[in-house]
Parts: structure tokens; C-alpha cells; sequence
């Protein structure tokens, strides 16, 4: 999921520096600096998204942890309605007094027109694209991950060809790069919406939860706090972009923000990748927090966090030692070049810093330590404003190793409170667990499976009958499972804890989709056999079955004496 999830950011990032190469290279240096002013205002749409959206996947995703799949799709058409409202209500204002805003908040006038130009088909579409964008998330709990990056890999691919297109066929526009930022999104998110259609889909959207004013208010107020952090980041994010602009703008004037904003396409590459690693480790460890699986969260936030450091490295090095080449290709004027290869060396040695802290914060958020997110995003974004003000009067490269210093300042602070914590802001362990498993399923090691869970049941003081009968129920459910993928090897976690009065057995495999509790396949094969009825439907109290990222997630429940 990780590797899905960071292709599709890594897409986007891409279609977004080949809006400022088309803009630098065939309209000129007021449109590339005209895209780095238009970032604050179009800042709006993501906060909105985070306020509102973000935790649309994380809610639902809680709630089929619970088993409360029916209040997940509440939870999915509540958004959606919220969404739509609160876009529409801030879309019209500001496409209608567009200019205005405009000339009240651009210190340089000659970029009025050519922001005006780029922003208003964006916001024109903002409601219909955070739609398809909330459907998407919210679809991520049917995991295809491999759908969602097929969106994002057609999308930006056809944006960077419809960049050329347009930019021609309009007489070299700025506006050209907007539309064909609208025009790819809505063709794109014809793919994930065509999960509506598919066999494996198990969530949809359930609109009667306007009925219940109570009700919906209750998921939007939810959301809202999952996403206030998201929010909150956002917002400290657009106030140091609008901070930064300004004092570059002040640096070296149309030049300036030309260079800082073939800089800022560089760090959303960089970005992109832990951004797509974030979004995975959110969906898994918000999914094991909810079943208590901490060692399982904790692993999930150190394998992100290690990618993430990874990956960015490596975009670092290639970006320092390539500099010169990327900045020709931008076509900076001849004065501003060697400046230019200097703040790109000088500022991606921030992208390993930055991606981490993008994961880090995003964890927490998921393990439900919102204030503590909100205060290091604080951090985060407030040591960078402070730097961007103190350098303020410096050259630009002065400027840029500013905003570096001020970066690791923050992932100082941000590793501090992790240590301090020591255990991930999650238990250190799970008092009810019993014992735990990740095995490939084969005769031999379901029946060393069974013996250690017979021994670890005997071991707690449960009977030789009870604990012979447990051992039973799961063996037989995981050879179930191994025929129910003949010739393949199947992966699968299991666990035992106590649940009240019953021991609770969890099996979750990546195999071909069933459930068991209907008694007969997904496909519509034969039902179970006698002796898999005896066991399943015999000797455990309940069970409860759900299909989430793309994984099959079966509890039992065996009665305790």
C-alpha cells in the first residue's frame, strides 16, 4: 500500500512541477512567479479538505474495526453532504470577487491578472473534484490501493499533456495550466468511482442520514476533530507560505518568487513521497489501534518513518547533484541561474527532516492524540515562520539555509517528545493479549499454531477440554482458509486475547474474499462441510466477518467454563 500510495503522490508532485517548467519555460518568469503567489489563496481548498474530509477514512475505518458497518456508511454520506454545502458557500464569494481579494492582498501589481487567470477555473471545481476526492478516501477501507494510484498515474500524466496542449491552443495562458489541472482531475477519478460497480465493494454512502440532524452533527463534529489537526497544519502551512512569499517577494522582487518557486516544486516531489507513505501508515495503525494490536501500530509508524527518511535522501542527493541541469530547464534568466542552483542545494538537505516529521505527525493524529499533533505542528510550521521574518533582510540564499536551520530545529523537538514517551503515545502492550502469529499458511505450521495456542491457553490456568476445543476451532478455520486457496501461499496474522467471557480469536489473511458466517463462499462455491459447521458454528458463541484493505478479517468467539 505504502509503494501504491507513494506513486500516486509522486505523480501529482510531478504534474505540479511541470506546471511551473511549462510556466517558466513557455509563458515566462510573471507566470512562474505568478504560481508560487497563487499558492496561499489556492491554500483554501486543502484546508477545507482537512477540516471537513480527513478523517472521513479514519472514522469509517474505527467503525469496521468495531464491526459497526452500518455507521460507517452513515459516516461516508454525512461527509459527502457536509462537503459539498460548506464548498459551494465558499467557492461562489470568492470566484465572484476574485479580483478584489486579489488586488487587496498582491503586493505586486502585474501578477494580479495572471493569478486571477490561474485560480478561478481551480476554485470553479473545487466542490465536484472534493467529492470524488472524499470517495476516494473513503474507499481506501475496501483497501484497492492499486486503483487509487492508477487514478493518480492517468490524471497527471494526461495534466502534463494537456499542460502543452492548452498552454499552445490558448496563446501561451496561464489559465491554460489551471484547466488542465481541472480537466485530468475529473477524467482520473472516473476510475476509483468505478469501484461503485464492483463486486468487492463493501462500503456506501447513506444519504438518510440527513433524517437524523442529531446524528449527523454528531459524525460532522467527529470529523471535524480528526481533521482539526490536519486543519490546524494546513492553516500554520498557509500562513508560512504567505509569510515566505511575501519576504522573498521582498528579496528579489518577480525573480525571487521565480526562483522560490522552482524550489517549492522540487520539495513537493520530496514531500510527495512521504505524504504517500503517511497515508498508509494512517489507515493500518488507525485500523490496529482499534483492535489493540499495539506492537502491530508501532511497527506500522518505525517501517513509515524508515521509508519515508529513505526515499527523501534519495531525492536530496539527486537534486544537489543535478541542480544546474533541472534549473536550465526552467529557463531562468542567465542572472538569476547560479541562484537558483544554490537554493536548491542549499534547501533540499531539509527534505529528509520534513518527510519525517510529515509521517510522524500523521501517526499520532491516528493513534488519537490530537492535541499533542496540534502543538508540534505549532512547532513545525512556527519555527520556519520565525526564521522566514529573521532572515527576512538577508540574500536569498541566506534566506533558504534560514528555512533549513529552522527545520531540524523542529525535528529536534518533534524526536525529544518521542523519547521522551518511549512507547509510541500507544500501551506497551495489550493486557488481554494471549499470544500472537504471522505465518504462511501450511499443514505443518497451522499445527505448531494450534499446540501453541492449546499450550498458551493451558498455561492461564483454562482447562485441558477448553483448551483443546479453542486449539480446534482455529486450526480447522486456518485450513479452511489454506482450501480455500489451493496452490497458493497465503500470508496470515492471528490472535488470541480475552473478551469477557470467551476467548476471542482474530485471523486476518490476504486471500480470495468468503464469509463464513453465510455459510457459503463468495463465489458461490459449496457450502462449508459438516465438520467446518460443527466447528464454526458449534463450538464458538459468535463470530463476526469484514473485507477491509483488501484483507480478510474473521473473529471467533469461544465460550470460557
Amino acid at each position: 500500500m505504502s509503494r501504491t500510495y507513494v506513486l500516486s503522490a509522486l505523480c501529482v508532485a510531478l504534474a505540479t512541477a511541470v506546471d511551473s517548467l511549462v510556466a517558466g519555460a513557455f509563458i515566462g518568469t510573471d507566470a512562474l512567479a505568478a504560481i508560487a503567489a497563487a499558492a496561499p489563496f489556492l491554500a483554501v481548498s486543502q484546508i477545507i479538505h482537512c477540516l471537513l474530509g480527513f478523517g472521513i477514512d479514519k472514522l469509517m475505518i474505527r467503525a469496521v474495526g468495531r464491526g459497526e458497518r452500518k455507521k460507517a456508511d452513515r459516516i461516508f454520506g454525512a461527509v459527502l453532504i457536509t462537503v459539498f454545502v460548506v464548498y459551494c458557500i465558499v467557492v461562489i464569494p470568492a470566484i465572484a470577487f476574485g479580483r478584489q481579494i486579489l488586488t487587496a492582498c498582491l503586493s505586486t501589481p502585474e501578477l494580479i491578472e495572471p493569478v486571477h487567470q490561474y485560480c478561478w477555473p481551480r476554485f470553479a471545481a473545487m466542490p465536484l473534484l472534493e467529492i470524488c476526492l472524499c470517495i476516494e478516501r473513503a474507499f481506501r477501507v475496501d483497501g484497492r490501493a492499486k486503483l487509487f494510484a492508477a487514478r493518480s498515474i492517468v490524471a497527471n500524466v494526461l495534466n502534463m499533456l494537456l499542460d502543452l496542449i492548452l498552454v499552445v491552443s490558448m496563446e501561451n495562458q496561464v489559465q491554460a495550466l489551471a484547466w488542465a489541472t481541472v480537466i485530468s482531475s475529473l477524467i482520473g477519478f472516473a476510475i476509483p468511482l468505478s469501484h461503485f460497480f464492483s463486486k468487492s465493494r463493501t462500503v456506501r454512502p447513506d444519504f438518510t442520514v440527513i433524517r437524523s440532524l442529531r446524528e449527523l452533527w454528531g459524525y460532522i463534529k467527529a470529523d471535524i476533530r480528526l481533521g482539526s489537526s490536519a486543519t490546524g497544519d494546513e492553516l500554520l502551512e498557509t500562513l508560512m507560505i504567505s509569510v515566505q512569499t511575501a519576504a522573498v517577494a521582498s528579496i528579489g522582487g518577480a525573480a525571487g518568487l521565480a526562483v522560490w518557486s522552482v524550489y517549492k516544486a522540487f520539495r513537493t516531489i520530496a514531500v510527495s513521497v512521504s505524504n504517500g507513505i503517511s497515508a498508509s501508515v494512517s489507515v493500518h495503525a488507525g485500523l490496529l489501534y482499534s483492535e489493540s494490536d499495539y506492537d502491530g501500530v508501532r511497527y506500522t509508524a518505525r517501517k513509515g518513518s524508515k521509508l519515508a527518511q529513505l526515499y527523501s535522501a534519495v531525492v536530496s542527493v539527486i537534486v544537489f547533484a543535478f541542480a544546474g541541469p533541472f534549473t536550465e530547464l526552467y529557463k531562468i534568466a542567465p542572472e538569476s541561474h547560479l541562484l537558483c542552483v544554490q537554493c536548491l542545494r542549499i534547501g533540499c538537505l531539509a527534505f529528509p527532516a520534513i518527510a519525517i516529521m510529515t509521517v510522524f505527525s500523521l501517526y499520532i493524529t491516528s493513534v488519537d492524540r490530537v492535541a499533542l499533533t496540534n502543538v508540534l505542528l505549532i512547532v513545525q510550521k512556527g519555527l520556519p515562520c520565525m526564521a522566514a521574518l529573521f532572515f527576512r533582510g538577508a540574500a536569498l540564499q541566506g534566506f533558504v539555509a534560514g528555512y533549513v536551520l529552522a527545520v531540524y530545529a523542529a525535528l529536534l523537538v518533534l524526536l525529544i517528545v518521542f523519547r521522551r514517551d518511549g512507547a509510541w503515545f500507544v500501551p506497551k502492550d495489550n493486557p488481554q493479549a494471549i499470544s500472537a502469529y504471522s505465518i504462511r499458511l501450511d499443514p505443518a505450521l497451522i499445527s505448531a499454531v494450534s499446540s501453541d495456542i492449546r499450550s498458551s491457553l493451558m498455561a492461564l490456568s483454562y482447562s485441558e477440554r477448553l483448551s483443546t476445543r479453542a486449539a480446534l476451532v482455529m486450526e480447522e478455520s486456518l485450513c479452511y482458509i489454506m482450501r480455500r486457496n489451493p496452490g497458493a501461499a497465503i500470508l496470515a496474522d492471528i490472535k488470541a486475547d480475552r473478551h469477557l467471557d470467551s476467548i476471542q480469536f482474530t485471523i486476518i489473511d490476504e486471500g480470495l474474499a468468503y464469509n463464513p458466517l453465510t455459510g457459503f463462499d463468495a463465489v458461490g462455491e459449496e457450502p462449508f462441510d459438516d465438520l467446518e459447521n460443527i466447528l464454526l458454528m458449534g463450538l464458538t458463541v459468535s463470530q463476526k466477518f469484514d473485507r477491509v484493505l483488501d484483507l480478510n478479517h474473521l473473529a471467533l468467539f469461544v465460550m470460557t467454563e
